[in-house]
């Protein structure tokens, strides 16, 4: 709980602004509550505490999905998917709490089962939502925590999750203390990667933003870069990763990471590939001679796979929808 509460002073001091800062304040309230409701009876808290306790704990593993998707998601918002999947994970708990304060009935069986079952969904997402987007990011800071600390994460959660229907009712280590023993080393590890960072270490969301000056080794590559990707307009192909590319460069892929973050400013490899077809489009939708063709065909010529990710990327970069973009620079349709 000590480093719970230091987690919580880091995180108000030096990140009060980060998006996922919410999250992970919660996270450490509703932990926080398990270890003092799983507290040993000898020890054990006054009735109102402990039980308040019972209650703030339910949704800890639903603050710790959160967190992570707030902190590795590049457009994570939190919408009302993410409650109701809330919502449907703690209701079964809540039924268990209050079925131990005999407010109603005994729970089945089965539903211990299927809070753990549930439990396992819920850390499966996170896994595939962390490493999806893995290939595309340039952040190297990123890039590393994402396989080290989230999953040193979810391994510990999901072990304290499958603890209780296997432990409960057997000799030896009380389940309760099992399950705070087993989260106890993310706590441990959140509490050091907080000392240690700095502010941008934790705040992705603003690093790889001030391209840094360029060396001459990197000038050269950014002119092959720059020779393949726009004046061979590389950036229409689809599918284009950056692993192909770095080939086609022949250079690692962590110096053409290192060169479009650091140099270049883009903290995603397709942020920056949108950033080349947003620019060709903007010429496009400028030009008179291309007016009768629809948004959606252009869109497909520069790469883009369907028009709801071209319009979400050109609204985000100009501020504007394609159309409107079109209307201002072109004027009234001919009649």
């Amino acid at each position: 709980m000590g480093a719970l509460a230091l987690i919580a002073v880091l995180t108000i001091r030096d990140n009060r602004a980060w998006r996922s800062a919410p999250y992970l304040l919660l996270a450490c309230l509703s932990v926080a509550a398990l270890f003092v409701g799983y507290t040993l009876e000898e020890f054990r808290a006054p009735l109102w505490l402990h039980v308040a306790a019972r209650l703030l704990d339910v949704p800890h593993l639903v603050l710790v999905w959160l967190f992570a998707l707030s902190l590795y998601q590049r457009e994570f918002q939190l919408r009302a998917a993410h409650v109701i999947v809330g919502l449907a994970y703690t209701a079964p708990i809540f039924w268990i709490r209050f079925a131990e304060f005999g407010l109603v009935p005994l729970v089945p069986a089965w539903l211990i089962s299927f809070v753990s079952v549930t439990s396992i969904l819920l850390i499966g997402h996170l896994i595939f939502a962390t490493l999806r987007e893995w290939p595309d990011d340039l952040v190297a800071e990123r890039r590393r925590s994402r396989l080290f600390f989230v999953l040193t994460i979810i391994f510990v959660v999901v072990v304290a999750a499958v603890s209780e229907p296997f432990l409960v009712g057997r000799d030896g280590i009380a389940a309760e203390t099992f399950k705070v023993v087993s989260i106890w080393p993310a706590i441990a590890i959140a509490a050091v990667w907080l000392l240690k960072a700095d502010t941008n270490g934790v705040r992705f969301d603003e690093a790889g933003l001030s391209p840094s000056n360029i060396s001459a080794s990197d000038a050269a590559l950014k002119e092959k870069l720059d020779r393949v990707m726009i004046e061979q307009s590389a950036f229409k192909r689809r599918g284009l990763s950056i692993v192909s590319l770095a080939s086609e460069l022949c250079v690692t892929q962590h110096r053409l990471r290192a060169l479009i973050n650091g140099t270049l400013g883009f903290q995603n490899f397709s942020t920056y590939v949108n950033a080349l077809r947003i620019a060709e489009m903007k010429f496009w939708l400028s030009d008179e001679g291309k007016r009768h063709l629809p948004i959606q065909t252009l869109a497909l010529d520069c790469g883009f796979k369907s028009l709801a990710p071209f319009n979400r990327a050109f609204r985000e970069s100009e501020g504007v929808t394609p159309s409107e973009y079109r209307a201002r620079q072109l004027g009234p349709q001919p009649s």
